[in-house]
């Protein structure tokens, strides 16, 4: 899995709808998840609006954590250490965030690393087995 953007910095919910609706723009994605706890399905669904309005395709699955955020962050090690997710150079604050783990004063990067990861092996057909990806 290429990580192609990873847009990681504090937004107001309205400035994040714009930047996600130029990266659909941008990139055609097939799908989007989007972590739905708290307001953020409140968000998801104002996306898929104003996508709608826009004309854009923009299928948003809800991802709502279940393990540990500590865990599933650990759960990254192995594939990425095998090469199976690639990281940009200019993707520094979610390599910084990733390096300084567990002890980085954010970890919004790697934990959304990780359920898109997880959920993109699950839609796509893989399965995640703790440490390699099983296509079947």
């Amino acid at each position: 899995m290429d990580v192609v953007e990873a847009s990681i910095r504090r937004r107001l919910p309205d400035i994040i709808i714009e930047d996600a609706l130029a990266m659909q723009r941008k990139y055609t994605c097939q799908m989007w998840f989007v972590e739905t706890v708290q307001f953020q399905e409140m968000l998801r669904t104002e996306l898929m609006k104003r996508a709608h309005q826009a004309g854009l395709s923009m299928p948003c699955f809800p991802v709502q954590p279940i393990a540990d955020k500590n865990l599933r962050i650990e759960r990254l090690q192995p594939p990425m250490k095998a090469g199976l997710i690639r990281l940009h150079n200019s993707q520094k604050t979610l390599i910084d965030q990733l390096q300084q783990w567990p002890n980085a004063a954010h970890d919004d990067g790697p934990d959304c690393l990780e359920m898109l990861h997880t959920h993109a092996l699950e839609k796509a057909g893989g399965v995640f087995t703790g440490g390699g990806i099983s296509v079947g």
